[in-house]
């Protein structure tokens, strides 16, 4: 059984093919191609025989098909599911053989794909994917002295595909292979676009009028223009499909509830709020549960914002210190970083004390939720609710069950909020065994080998593993 969503990519890929869904078998066959190799290398037959050439060849004219015209983020599910073809028929070629170590990198099968692999799913907006695989490329290159032209060849596409040496790597890294030429410079385009199409929708290219829809001045304008910079700099150019809705939720006179799995964008989306809040002139509060999680995001959130001439504070960590943070916060370029009750501290010594601050966002928010610390986090939201710039509230969880009290518990707080939800996790995981199956099987693929993710990424026909991506 394909999870809903993986279910929607098929359908997807289907009306591209201009096929029936069920006969889209491109995960199956790509993953039979693996299993088949294993069960020869352990003695047994796999049934059914994957076809690695008509395999490739399928995954090939796919590559193609996607790469030409605009950008559509209808085929962004595809993106994924001709991603992990190459990743699963890739690993075919994984195993250790040292006669693949001195080949040019375009002539080693696993570092190949796996390329492919990452190039597809940056083009569809799977940057968590994508990273899993390039990090993988790193396990199977060789000694050929172009493998530190194409691993920086893939640095420059994660990073949106925009540094200037970009096509010189691929024109080194293809010279004698045309057809890995046109490849890799479609897939590299496709990104570009992705990347333009999301960055114009974020005001990149027709700043002015963006300013003017989300009420910033001169001045804010111009700090959203670093900041959208500073973006492309940092290679933040892919989002998801939920992410990618900013017309949704990235705007200032509504709270927002994010629930996102872990690794799936809490944290950029709480960044893009706080951008766009420091830009209309007011300061930023950040909580979180834990001194250690503190410490941990100011680094981050400084480095975000170190071109930007911002303040990146975290609030004092000890009683007899708090007088010199008494004050109120100033009104603009400044985040502060603390726990709920630190907070609730300072407020407690000046109840102005956030009088500047127009977002609070509230990481782990389902700490609301526990009796004994939730008290202190809905009063210091209380207080932030009280301030004269009416301070929005986003609250941010990867608990699914979550959600509902969350949003009950922010409605009391004001307004109902805008929720910004996705249930899809970016990282893979087996769902179930096939019923009555050989015990045998699940010995061969026990959960957290090496194989077991392979499994566990495609559902295939029985008697596999059936899975996908939950």
């Amino acid at each position: 059984m394909y999870a809903e969503r993986l279910r929607a990519y098929v359908t997807a890929l289907g009306r591209l093919a201009e096929v029936a869904p069920s006969d889209v078998r491109l995960l199956e066959e790509s993953l039979a191609c693996y299993l088949s190799l294993f069960a020869a290398a352990v003695g047994g037959i796999a049934t059914p025989m994957g076809d690695l050439l008509e395999t490739s060849i399928r995954l090939s004219l796919l590559t193609r098909s996607l790469t030409r015209g605009e950008p559509d983020q209808g085929l962004d599910g595809i993106h994924y599911l001709v991603a992990m073809g190459y990743e699963q028929s890739g690993a075919v070629f994984r195993t250790p053989d040292r006669s693949r170590l001195a080949l040019h990198p375009l002539e080693n099968p696993a570092w190949y794909r796996l390329l492919l692999a990452t190039l597809h799913y940056l083009a569809g907006g799977y940057r968590v994917q994508a990273l899993c695989s390039r990090r993988a490329t790193a396990r199977v290159a060789g000694s050929h002295p172009l493998y530190p032209i194409a691993a920086r060849m893939l640095e420059f596409a994660f990073e949106g595909a925009t540094n200037p040496n970009l096509l010189a790597d691929i024109e080194r890294l293809t010279e004698g292979y045309p057809s890995a030429r046109e490849t890799l410079s479609s897939l590299i385009l496709a990104i570009q676009r992705r990347a333009d199409v999301l960055l114009a929708n974020l005001g990149e290219g027709n700043l002015t009028a963006w300013a003017q829809q989300h009420n910033l001045d001169k001045n804010g304008a111009e700090f959203w223009g670093q900041y959208l910079r500073r973006l492309r700099d940092r290679g933040i150019t892919s989002f998801t499909r939920e992410q990618g809705a900013f017309d949704q939720w990235l705007v200032r006179d509504a709270d927002l509830l994010v629930q996102l799995p872990t690794g799936a964008g809490k944290s950029i989306v709480g960044e893009l709020l706080t951008a766009l809040h420091l830009a209309a002139g007011f300061a930023v509060v950040w909580l979180l549960p834990t001194r250690a999680l503190v410490r941990q995001f100011k680094r981050e959130i400084a480095r975000a914002f170190s071109a930007l001439e911002v303040d990146v504070e975290e609030l004092p960590a000890t009683e007899d210190v708090l007088p010199l943070f008494a004050d109120e916060l100033p009104v603009t370029r400044q985040v502060a970083v603390t726990t709920p009750e630190r907070l609730s501290a300072l407020v407690r010594a000046n109840a102005n004390a956030l009088s500047g601050v127009g977002l609070v966002v509230f990481d782990e928010a389902h700490l609301l939720l526990e009796k004994s610390r939730g008290v202190t986090a809905e009063h210091v939201l209380r207080v932030a609710r009280t301030t004269p710039n009416s301070c929005r509230l986003t609250l941010m969880t990867g608990f699914a069950d979550a959600r509902e009290p969350l949003e009950r518990a922010m409605a009391g707080l004001g307004a109902p909020p805008r929720v910004l939800v996705s249930e899809v996790r970016p990282t893979r995981r087996i769902c179930q065994f096939a019923e009555g199956r050989d015990p045998a099987f699940a010995e061969a693929f026990p959960p957290g080998s090496a194989s077991a993710w392979l499994v566990s990424t495609c559902p295939a026909s029985p008697p596999f593993v059936q899975s996908g991506l939950a």
